[in-house]
């Protein structure tokens, strides 16, 4: 069901998977990454919780879309290069899918 006046998807996770994820993917506290509350959709970010470019919240991009960001980061510090946002959009578009948002190539 679509959040009134939003056109974005109730997140329905649970907790118990919530934390799960948080802990198979080694999500570093820093993130800040927290549980939505109930109803919350994809545009529903507190302030202070964002992906500086897109205004996103962590918890809000599909486990997917977190890996991409990480293996974006860790490839190009590996290769020496300070990762940008401008080299980021070269190979990634922001994307919506189950009312998550993740990036496809």
């Amino acid at each position: 069901m679509n959040a009134p006046g939003k056109n974005l998807l109730v997140l329905k996770w649970s907790r118990a998977a919530f934390e799960m994820l948080m802990r198979n993917i080694q999500m570093p506290p820093e993130y800040g990454a927290t549980y939505p509350q109930e109803g919350d959709t994809v545009g529903d970010a507190s302030a202070g919780y964002v992906l500086e470019y897109y205004k996103l919240h962590i918890s809000q991009l599909s486990p997917l879309g977190m890996i991409r960001v990480r293996n974006f980061e860790y490839t190009f510090r590996a290769l020496g290069i300070e990762p940008i946002v401008g080299d980021f959009w070269r190979f990634y578009q922001l994307s919506v899918s189950m009312g998550f948002l993740s990036f496809r190539q």
